[in-house]
């Protein structure tokens, strides 16, 4: 991706607050004027009790409407940030909030190759890095052209020769700094990807922290995480080294412009080609006029550091997004699922794996087993019935309809998902469970729990429904994990129950309770399971084997025994293993 790409994005993100940017630079032009105004004030008192020996009588006046004109400007300025201020917040707010729906419309697949990790540096870190290119650098931006044009068309007409020294000068303080600044943007660049890989790493450590402990490779560990932030360390010193280095050149620009204005105001002065007025008035505006210029050198570095995160975050905007559903789609109300797959082809990009030819019918009310090896297509074909990939070609049929009939929310409202390691957020129960139905009460939460055999434990913490489940359920057991996400199954009253087999990770006891409470579950409803275990094929009405992403035997476990030796032996001689 160009580097012109993520300043072009920037600049159209900071189109719709164009209005209140403007009026932030209004604000501060305003203040530009009252500074001239007190500039020649103030150089008018001093000119009068040098020359004049005016007393306080004479300039009192004068001295009062200084500090008014003072206060005026301090306030105006202070009004422009509050401003920019806002606006940087509203801005980061809503890019936030885009970036979330963009990620959520994406769908699991579409993010398979990003780390939580790295999500989560963007959310947080990424559009954090936007805040001073909006508050401070586009502001800065703005006052960097209109206050010098301001203090030159106020200073010419009384000293065009400090105007001219001013005016020489103004182009070559932005030129070095855009010179040396071109050097920042690359290694801002490669700040921002070692803080990915730094927070990435830290991550996985903290998850796998149990394991490194095992495996006594913990502090081995701890010197790579101080290897990789000492590595950061230096990227960042590199970046403010270049960042110092832009802001010396326009300071010295700056100091000898202002030198050469003090030097011939001097000269001049002594051959009465200047009034003392007007020289002093020269000198005041001359700080004034590279002021803005300081300011935009200071937050050059925020626009470096904004297109570095804008490069990472264009990355999950461009994010294949799933196909927006017919404005005419209508809503899935229907008391049983009736799932058809005509001539399924799908295929992952870089890869062999995927579905060839899938012709596959899935009556309501029905248990279907899916099993095969690793790769045959298990799970391609459960995340397109979960309506996450759409396939190449053929269709999937909802209640004789294509998906997109339907919306999309309608259709995920009839699913129950049970993975083997279900997803519990760091909360309480409660918040774990309102995820499957948000308006359920008191009385379905319990019911909820009493089906899926935990209502007991529940009750007996000392918070009840109400006790913290720790990140990613690790307060809880296996077993207690999964029974509480299938208590949120049960809440959601689902049609279509969909497992992966989420009793493969349990041990015995465990196993027996969650059994149980699937088989509560799965009364009445249209069950699709990935086998791992015997008892899935056993209790299976059919079982759909799959190889190489096309269906090898679509069967009752008696049809596939009688058709297939190997299925015969292993359902019949369980011990012999599957």
């Amino acid at each position: 991706m160009s580097d012109s790409a993520p300043a072009a994005w920037l600049k159209a993100r900071a189109r719709p607050y164009r209005p209140r940017l403007l009026l932030a630079s209004g604000l501060t032009t305003l203040a530009t004027l009252l500074g001239i105004a007190q500039a020649w004030v103030a150089a008018s008192v001093i000119a009068e009790v040098v020359t004049a020996h005016a007393g306080i009588d004479a300039i009192g006046t004068r001295l009062l409407a200084l500090a008014l004109l003072v206060a005026m400007r301090l306030g105006l300025n202070w009004r422009a940030e509050t401003l920019t201020d806002e606006l940087a917040t509203r801005a980061r707010r809503e890019i936030r909030a885009d970036l979330l729906r963009r990620i959520q419309q994406a769908g699991p697949m579409a993010l398979r190759d990003y780390s939580s990790s790295e999500l989560a540096t963007a959310l947080i870190e990424g559009v954090d890095a936007l805040h001073d290119y909006f508050a401070r650098y586009l502001p800065v931006a703005h006052q960097a052209v209109v206050v010098p044009l301001a203090i030159l068309a106020a200073l010419f007409p009384s000293d065009w020769i400090s105007a001219l020294v001013l005016l020489v000068a103004l182009p070559l303080a932005p030129l070095f700094m855009i010179l040396i600044g071109k050097g920042a943007q690359a290694l801002n660049q490669r700040q921002w990807e070692r803080l990915s890989r730094l927070g990435a790493h830290f991550l996985d450590i903290l998850r796998g922290l149990t394991t490194l402990k095992l495996f006594n490779v913990s502090r081995a560990e701890a010197d790579i995480i101080a290897r990789l932030s000492d590595d950061y360390r230096q990227a960042t010193m590199a970046v403010l080294r270049v960042a110092f280095l832009s802001s010396a050149a326009l300071e010295f620009f700056a100091t000898v412009a202002i030198a050469m204005v003090a030097i011939l105001v001097g000269f001049r002065l002594l051959e009465t080609g200047v009034t003392l007025q007007t020289g002093l008035f020269a000198l005041l505006l001359a700080p004034e006029f590279f002021l803005p210029l300081r300011r935009m050198s200071q937050h050059y570095h925020d626009r470096l550091q904004a297109i570095a995160a804008a490069n990472r975050l264009l990355a999950l905007y461009e994010l294949p997004q799933e196909k927006p559903r017919d404005a005419s789609a209508r809503r899935l109300d229907a008391d049983e699922i009736d799932l058809t797959l005509r001539q399924i082809h799908f295929h992952w990009p870089g890869r062999k794996r995927g579905l060839e030819g899938i012709d596959l019918r899935i009556p309501p009310g029905q248990h279907l087993a899916i099993v095969g090896p690793s790769g045959a297509g298990k799970s391609t074909l459960i995340q397109l019935l979960l309506g996450f990939i759409e396939p190449e070609r053929g269709e999937l049929l909802v209640n004789g309809q294509p998906l997109a009939h339907w919306t999309r929310a309608s259709y995920h409202a009839h699913i129950a998902w049970l993975p083997q390691q279900p997803t519990l957020f760091h909360g309480s129960i409660r918040e774990n469970l309102l995820i499957g139905r948000p308006d359920a009460s008191e009385e379905e939460l319990r019911e909820a729990l009493q089906q899926a055999g935990i209502a007991t434990l529940v009750e007996s913490l000392p918070q009840g429904v109400d006790s913290n489940v720790g990140e990613l359920g690790q307060r809880l057991s296996g077993g207690e994990a999964q029974r509480i996400a299938l208590a949120r199954a049960f809440l959601r009253d689902a049609r279509l129950l969909i497992l992966d087999e989420p009793t493969a990770a349990l041990d015995a006891a465990s196993e027996r309770l969650v059994q149980q409470a699937i088989a509560r579950l799965a009364q009445g409803r249209t069950v699709i399971s990935i086998a791992h275990r015997l008892h899935t094929l056993r209790d299976a009405e059919r079982i759909l084997v799959l190889r190489d992403g096309r269906i090898q035997h679509d069967a009752t476990p008696a049809e596939l025994a009688a058709v297939d030796p190997r299925w015969r032996a292993l359902l019949h001689h369980p011990e012999d293993g599957p």
